[in-house]
């Protein structure tokens, strides 16, 4: 009988408790988690204060490799304690954005409220939140994308896709996958109804992404969309020495030595887009020589 009931008071006990309530629980966590984890001083972290501080005295970032929005969050929110805080607080409210969205596609409250006490608890979201990167404003802004989304709130789904990308450029390609998921299979629109949404996200998109671009023709002489990572990224993923799929040479069964001298001769060019260029179609030709290698 005992167990029986348990079921039955649980969902008694969620139904006591609000959404606010476990937030409040997360915040608590998150709290704690800074006050008792060291820093452990990443060196994006340190990164992300220094270009956002060169991107508001000089208007140009030194970094190739990283997106404006979280170096502005950064230096706006003061870095350090600061940009803690600011994270917490995210992270604090990506807690009731998930409520709301799970709660939304599976019609449960009860549903919501477990997400909310997941999220609350989950050790990489509590660890995120006070480190100083940006996967916590990704998160959020990324979940409250798709909330808005799942609403049928194009407009306000569009933007934070792309705030999303501008954070961390990761959903750049999915993002317009998005937009006709939520479109056909979720709003039951017709094809052309479809694509008047995805044509709202792609001006959208360049009219966000505009200030970027411009930023990066006066840094580079030259168009680039997103920024220089993805070369050294393919490569570091796609190279001869990489064995495990990972990150060249983060696992002991990676024969780094194979690339060693290759990888220090292309990160040695000093032309920043020369080197992605050279990275990039180092990792294609290694790619398009052994394909079956790479499909395993």
């Amino acid at each position: 009988m005992k167990l029986s009931r348990t079921p039955d008071t649980a969902l008694n006990l969620l139904d006591r408790v609000s959404i606010w309530h476990i937030a409040a629980f997360g915040l608590a966590v998150r709290l704690a988690a800074l006050a008792l984890v060291p820093d452990p001083q990443f060196v994006d972290a340190e990164s992300y204060e220094v270009i956002g501080r060169e991107l508001f005295e000089t208007g140009i970032m030194s970094s190739h490799i990283a997106m404006p929005l979280y170096a502005i969050l950064t230096y706006l929110s003061g870095g350090g304690l600061g940009t803690d805080l600011l994270n917490i607080g995210l992270s604090t409210l990506t807690i009731v954005v998930l409520h709301r969205l799970v709660q939304a596609t599976v019609d449960s409250d009860a549903g919501g409220k477990i997400a909310g006490v997941i999220y609350a608890l989950w050790p990489h979201a509590v660890f995120y939140s006070v480190t100083g990167l940006s996967e916590t404003s990704f998160v959020f802004l990324l979940c409250l994308a798709l909330l808005f989304l799942y609403e049928g709130r194009f407009v306000a789904g569009s933007v934070l896709l792309v705030l999303g990308i501008l954070n961390r450029p990761v959903t750049d390609l999915i993002a317009p996958l998005f937009i006709l998921y939520f479109a056909l299979a979720i709003h039951r629109m017709s094809i052309g109804q479809a694509l008047r949404r995805l044509v709202l996200y792609v001006t959208i998109y360049g009219a966000l992404m505009l200030p970027w671009w411009l930023h990066n023709y006066a840094k580079y002489d030259s168009f680039v969309r997103l920024n220089l990572g993805s070369g050294f990224v393919l490569y570091v993923g796609n190279n001869p020495g990489n064995l495990t799929g990972g990150g060249t040479g983060d696992d002991p069964q990676d024969n780094y030595a194979v690339v060693e001298e290759e990888f220090g001769r292309l990160f040695a060019i000093e032309d920043p887009m020369e080197r992605y260029t050279a990275f990039r179609d180092r990792a294609i030709e290694y790619i398009r020589d052994d394909p079956a290698r790479i499909a395993h």
